[in-house]
């Protein structure tokens, strides 16, 4: 979707009120918004083959964006090798789109062999290879596994828990390759990850036990979820066939901390079919929501923010008056931003409809939300 079709459409009227407002934000004394997007909001462009790599930037560069995340794996020709000339064609758009390499997201595949696990020494080589890359490709941020480290290397019966090995064996051999190469590693914090919690304390001990420079964090914005993405709210799922007791006593139940386990086995007594079984399961409310005693505050990434490389800014439904996210209260999140001094990037991550042009028209109406809410701050 281009820059005139998206103003044909119901975001039209915020773009010029955003306008009308924008000369004050040259005044303001913060620094200016840094916006990018992650090329995985266009998964369904891609899969369906109505953009390719190329298509995608020129939509980011149409719409101002400054800079593009990229997933290699997906979006890098002959990942992990890319050839000279492929490399040369990836800086020639960037020159093209005047768009700037804002995050390389990384990926450590600890499910590699099915007959054994990885050793610290191979899971440190995919990272040292990746980091790389990015340098290669002109990226400062690796965007880590974060706090979804503990579940990837397995509970303490685990064979890396047996062994005593965590991520941060794997930092030590990897931080003077990052030094090196002038890569920094974010690692993502996301839901359901607590800002204040034991991994988060870990991490930050070694950063400050070891001074270095080159590990922080990226937060993903769904660590403030207020309430579940559309399709999953209480209403959405009933129009879908699912029984209200049971919705009730999934969201009642997960307030009250009971383990998914039992959630389940309860559901099931209530005759509860396997996709209301699997609400309650992990993957369901459990995963995706906070109980309201421990939601994650805006407020607590202040404190964080010397160590923040790159911000997701994961988003599912943008309001069509672009007064808001439909779960994620950015109303709070960016005057925290803005007026904490933060000069990094938010990067949106749409994980909504994906119809092809819905990555393009959400994008676009998430930066002028954000724009906004900055130029308000």
């Amino acid at each position: 979707m281009t820059r005139k079709d998206f103003l044909k459409t119901a975001g039209a009227a915020a773009m010029t009120a955003y306008l009308a407002e924008s000369p004050a934000m040259a005044q303001s004394t913060k620094a200016p918004i840094r916006l990018s997007a992650s090329l995985y909001c266009y998964n369904g462009d891609f899969l369906a083959g109505t953009m390719d790599l190329e298509a995608c930037l020129a939509d980011l560069s149409d719409m101002g964006a400054e800079g593009v995340e990229i997933l290699p794996e997906a979006h890098v020709a002959g990942f992990p090798n890319p050839s000279e000339e492929w490399v040369r064609q990836w800086f020639l758009w960037l020159e093209k789109y005047k768009l700037k390499p804002s995050a390389y997201d990384g990926f450590v595949d600890t499910k590699l062999y099915k007959n054994r696990a990885l050793t610290v020494q191979e899971m440190a080589g995919q990272m040292i290879r990746d980091i790389k890359l990015a340098n290669r490709l002109g990226y400062k941020v690796y965007r880590g596994q974060g706090s979804s480290w503990p579940d990837c290397l397995g509970p303490a019966d685990s064979v890396w828990g047996k062994a005593g090995i965590t991520q941060f064996d794997l930092y030590d051999r990897v931080m003077e390759v990052a030094e090196k190469h002038d890569v920094r590693i974010g690692e993502e914090i996301h839901v359901p990850a607590l800002l204040k919690s034991k991994w988060m304390d870990q991490t930050l001990n070694y950063i400050q036990k070891t001074g270095t420079k080159y590990l922080g964090f990226v937060p993903d914005m769904s660590i403030f979820l207020r309430r579940p993405q559309p399709g999953r709210r209480t209403e959405d799922l009933i129009a879908q066939g699912y029984r209200k007791d049971i919705l009730e006593y999934v969201n009642q139940a997960h307030e009250d901390n009971v383990p998914s386990a039992r959630a389940m086995e309860e559901v099931r007594k209530m005759g509860g079919s396997e996709a209301e079984l699997r609400l309650a399961s992990g993957s369901g409310f459990y995963h995706m929501m906070y109980r309201k005693a421990e939601q994650n505050e805006p407020k607590d990434l202040l404190p964080l923010l010397p160590y923040i490389f790159h911000s997701h800014a994961k988003f599912y439904e943008v309001l069509e008056d672009t007064s808001n996210e439909s779960s994620i209260p950015y109303n709070e999140i960016i005057p925290v931003l803005a007026r904490g001094g933060y000069d990094k990037y938010l990067s949106s991550e749409y994980e909504g409809d994906r119809s092809p042009t819905q990555a393009s028209q959400q994008i676009r109406k998430q930066h002028v939300m954000m724009r906004r809410m900055w130029n308000a701050a």
